[in-house]
């Protein structure tokens, strides 16, 4: 499934499998992830796994989705 994401999408709109994000707004795609891992919690045990581009958008997503989310484990990231 590929989405545009040129603005905050409701995340319970985009259903679970593999979802290619991309936007010229990064903060637009951390709202997004956001969103739709709260949406779709795992069940324990299991890690989500984030595709990124590069070193810095690998710790930029990570921090945002502390931010966000006041933690982030379970969580992947990962260069493509």
């Amino acid at each position: 499934m590929f989405l545009r994401a040129f603005h905050s999408m409701p995340a319970a709109s985009i259903s679970p499998a593999f979802i290619a994000l991309h936007s010229h707004r990064s903060e637009v795609l951390a709202d997004t992830l956001t969103g739709w891992l709260r949406a779709h919690p795992l069940d324990p045990l299991e890690s989500e796994v984030v595709l990124v581009q590069s070193n810095g958008m690998a710790e930029w997503i990570k921090i945002e989705l502390t931010r966000q989310g006041g933690v982030c484990t379970a969580t992947r990231v990962e260069l493509t």
